[in-house]
């Protein structure tokens, strides 16, 4: 088998010669292509990011005792995403909300949901060092460009029947500080990659 690689503005086009796969590659992210087009047209509609390139979320949560992490995957109309805060002391009394990448807008015509608080979209959990206490939840759609997440009322260990979800605060589920963290995975449709 044999490669060509040929420069197309910044990307590098990674062909495999008798088979329509191509491969763009950009600040060390690989694409793939899924549409069947010409390199002449050089126009690629749906690509798929392979691997999970790293991205600092924002979120409502602000100051120097909060850092965000995250990773975004990319397949046809949908993003993938997985979030983690660590606290290295009190969060910002807020309501804790994480805003999508540069201008990613969710496509709401493809959510499902019971009302605007509980169309779900992924998990979310919350770990609270003092107590040795984890909290699951869900992430719910917030606005057209950030999700919200909401808790349980209950740890995990503490063996009740989850009954109801409370939005992730400063001090719900607990009273968040140094040592805690909150993680979230969830995929959402994406308007930009309709």
């Amino acid at each position: 088998m044999s490669y060509t690689y040929t420069p197309l503005a910044d990307y590098i086009i990674d062909q495999l010669l008798g088979y329509q796969q191509v491969n763009l590659i950009k600040n060390n992210i690989r694409y793939m292509v899924d549409d069947q087009l010409p390199l002449i047209n050089a126009q690629f509609a749906r690509f798929t990011v392979l691997g999970s390139p790293a991205w600092t979320p924002t979120g409502s949560w602000i100051g120097g005792t909060v850092v965000y992490t995250g990773a975004e995957k990319r397949e046809w109309d949908m993003a993938y995403y997985t979030v983690k805060i660590a606290l290295s002391g009190a969060p910002t009394a807020a309501n804790l909300t994480v805003n999508l990448p540069g201008s990613r807008t969710i496509d709401t015509a493809k959510l499902m949901g019971y009302d605007s608080t509980f169309k779900e979209v992924g998990l979310a959990s919350a770990y609270d060092t003092s107590a040795s206490a984890g909290y699951t939840g869900m992430v719910c759609y917030n606005s057209t460009t950030s999700v919200k997440v909401m808790m349980n009322a209950q740890a995990i260990h503490a063996g009740t029947v989850y009954t109801r979800l409370l939005a992730c605060d400063n001090a719900s589920p607990v009273t968040f500080a140094t040592g805690d963290m909150v993680t979230l995975t969830f995929k959402l449709p994406i308007v930009e990659f309709a």
